[in-house]
Order: C-alpha cells, then structure tokens, then sequence
C-alpha cells in the first residue's frame, strides 16, 4: 500500500506500507497471508525447507538424470543440494541480492534446476523464459523483470540475449550451461567456471541468507505467455512451490515404490 502526504512546503512524502498479512502484493519482497483457513494442517514452509525434509529421506538416490553423449548421466539429492549451495554462492559473488531476478532461457535439464534452486538460495527470484521466444519477447521479461543474471542454455540462446545485452542496463552477467563459448565477452562465463566463483563465500554467509528467508515470500516469477497482451509476472512463493513439490511428491509416490527423478 501507498500513502503520499503533501506538506505545508509543497513537498510531497510518499511512504510504502508492508502489509505482511495481505492476501497478495506487487513488491518483490513484500509477503503475503498464506492461508484463509487457520485449521489448516499444513505448515508453510520455505523452499530450503522443503529440500531438507527431502534430503534426509533420499540423500543417496538419484535426483536428476540427464543424458549426455547417448550415456545416462545421475545427480543424487545430496549431490544436487551441493551443487546448488555452490551456484548460490556464485550468484552472490556477482552481486546477486535480495529478491534481485535470475532468469534461465533453456529446456528442461539438471543445470536448470541448480541454477533455479541456487538462486532462491542466494535470496533471489527465479522466473524461466521460453526457448522458442524471439530475441525481442525476451528482451521484453528481461527488462521488465530487471534481470540482473541470465542463464542460458546453447549458443542459439546465447545469440538472443547478445544481439539485446546492450538494451539491458540491468543484466550484470551471462552463463552459458552447454555448448562452448565462441567469442569471449566480459561477464559471460561457461557453467563450469561460473561455479567456481563464489568458492570464498563461507556456508555460515550462505546460512544466514537461507535461514532469514520466509514461507510467505515471493520466490519465482512466471511469465504469463502474453496471448492477449504483454506477459505478466506471476508472483509464486515459497510455500506455493513447496506446497506443489509436496503435491507431486505423494501422487508420484502412488505410483512409485521408491523415487524418481525429477528431471530425465
């Protein structure tokens, strides 16, 4: 909410009003009322949390798969938790901040969830572009959200966000997750190097940035596809996303004896 107040010397004073139990809000970090019924048995829980809870029940097994050269190539849930910490404590190298947008142009891979998961845990806000949109659609939610880091997936995606880097004064760095960098930039970094950035950030710096996250906070933004006008940015929040993890989590389990991976 928004008050503006005009003194006696003409100057108007604007003051912005957090209204944590709001059922909804427009500011990045503001935080919302999560449940209209007090009865509710579920307790909110941020995207961390939710990880946690599944690390300690599937640590040893396979979370994602991909493969690679005609070869099946398997990430355990610690692995993953791993390599997240270590993509969050890049994104914080570069810079990334509290409820700053890290946006990923690519398809469905493990490299997609670590940098997803990674920067939720550095405190920012992920939001996915399609692969099909044209340089100009991405320039539209990359501006429009602010992007500060771009994630991308080949050498076609790359060409996009290069030919609209310049049209971008909020993009601070490019990351590369497959294919080899043709032509070095300043600030545009392979997966594998990216991820060695942040290597001087103790666990304790990344801790307190985790632990000071809340349920009610927004951490993903999703790009309406625009069929009647421009996108717009969907605010999901943390409990959104582990309230849907823990939904898919007991329909698969109905299926499964065990586990399965996320991603194939």
């Amino acid at each position: 909410m928004t008050l503006s107040f005009k003194m006696q010397n003409k100057i108007t004073l604007t003051m912005v009003l957090y209204l944590p139990h709001s059922l909804w809000t427009s500011f990045a970090d503001g935080r919302v009322r999560l449940r209209i019924d007090n009865s509710c048995p579920q307790t909110p829980i941020t995207v961390h949390q939710m990880f946690k809870e599944s690390l300690e029940k599937y640590g040893s097994l396979n979370a994602l798969a991909s493969k690679k050269n005609g070869k099946w190539e398997k990430i355990t849930f610690s692995e993953y938790y791993c390599l997240s910490r270590k993509a969050a404590k890049s994104f914080l190298k570069v810079g990334t901040g509290k409820k700053t947008i890290v946006a990923i142009l690519g398809f469905n891979s493990p490299e997609w969830f670590i940098s997803a998961v990674g920067a939720i845990f550095a405190g920012g806000i992920v939001t996915g572009i399609y692969t099909t949109n044209s340089p100009e659609a991405c320039h539209y939610i990359a501006h429009d959200s602010k992007t500060y880091i771009m994630v991308v997936e080949n050498q076609k995606q790359l060409d996009k966000i290069m030919q609209i880097w310049n049209r971008l004064p909020h993009l601070k760095a490019v990351v590369l997750y497959k294919d080899s960098i043709a032509e070095r930039h300043p600030n545009l970094y392979m997966m594998e190097e990216f991820l060695e950035l942040g290597v001087d950030i103790s666990d304790s710096a990344l801790d307190d940035i985790i632990n000071s996250q809340k349920p009610n906070q927004c951490c993903v933004l999703i790009y309406t596809s625009g069929t009647t006008g421009k996108p717009k940015g969907a605010m999901l929040s943390h409990d959104n996303v582990g309230t849907l993890g823990s939904s898919c989590s007991r329909e698969t389990a109905k299926n499964s004896p065990k586990y399965r991976e996320l991603v194939h």
